[in-house]
């Protein structure tokens, strides 16, 4: 019989792979993941890399999102309070409306829209952790004063037009904020112009002017108002529907990484008996050799 010139050789290279199996096995089980780098499994630490950029994808949109969401919650709320102060206007102006009032009268029908005025100067200053929430892009500014120094009084605003929004993890793009100048006046974007029809009617009313015209726009400013409130409201809707569908894929996609990459304890536990048996069988069979220590084999 011929002998293998290469026996020990070979043996070593199996010794070798089985002892480097056996490492693998260890590690898994108490790892409890089968995937602990690319030569492992490079078909599943793909896809594993995959679902994990998917799941930071969602985790930072969820996480923004919770900030946007907490601060268009707070300027629904505070256009909610723009409607009644706005319908205390409108009750107040009508009232002022009927042709009986005399000076006093009007000078109270005055104060009280002054008072108006200056409720919803604030409500239009409001901020949600110490951002203008009606200053466009510029969240350092105030973003409304009156200038009562010329007739009628000048709305100024310090904001700009551009209008925040977030991208959801799809792609698709939500509006997260309205540019003051859009609901309140004093800019380029006007349209409801809240407070230049305020500083008429108060104007109207100090002067002895007919205020019916100015009653009548402030409607109009109200009507435009809830319209940019209706569209803001289907925004926020939406971003919360999306953020709780991401919030339930996140879940998901972390399931499925973990199925992917789970080590099965009973198939790797029997896997590492079988290596040890080889193992041990392959140090029986170097050990039975005419050689007396095993590194004499790699002089």
């Amino acid at each position: 019989m011929r002998a293998d010139p290469f026996f020990i050789q070979n043996t070593l290279v199996s010794l070798n792979q089985v002892q480097s199996n056996v490492q693998t096995y260890t590690q898994q089980l108490s790892s409890g993941v089968s995937v602990n780098s690319l030569s492992d499994n490079p078909s599943a630490a793909a896809q594993d890399s995959v679902v994990a950029n998917n799941i930071s994808v969602d985790a930072t949109f969820t996480q923004t999102a919770g900030s946007t969401e907490g601060m268009m919650q707070v300027t629904d709320s505070t256009l909610a309070a723009v409607v009644s102060q706005l319908n205390s206007a409108i009750s107040t102006a009508t009232a002022g409306n009927n042709g009986t009032l005399n000076s006093a009268d009007k000078a109270s029908v005055v104060a009280q829209l002054q008072g108006i005025r200056s409720s919803i100067v604030g409500l239009a200053n409001s901020s949600y952790m110490g951002v203008s929430i009606f200053a466009g892009s510029q969240g350092n500014a105030t973003a409304f004063t009156i200038d009562s120094s010329t007739s009628p009084a000048t709305v100024n605003y310090h904001g700009d037009s551009v209008a925040q929004s977030i991208t959801t993890p799809t792609g698709a793009t939500l509006q997260t904020s309205i540019p003051g100048d859009q609901i309140f006046g004093g800019g380029t974007g006007t349209s409801a112009n809240v407070l230049g029809v305020l500083n008429n009617l108060i104007n109207d009313f100090s002067t002895g002017t007919s205020a019916v015209a100015d009653t009548a726009a402030l409607n109009t400013s109200l009507n435009q108002l809830s319209s940019v409130r209706a569209q803001f409201d289907s925004s926020l809707q939406q971003l919360q529907s999306v953020d709780s569908y991401t919030q339930t894929q996140q879940v998901q996609l972390q399931a499925a990484q973990a199925a992917l990459v789970a080590a099965n304890p009973a198939q790797i536990a029997t896997n590492l008996s079988n290596a040890e048996v080889q193992q041990s069988a392959l140090m029986s069979v170097m050990a039975s050799s005419n050689k007396t220590d095993l590194f004499d084999y790699l002089r």
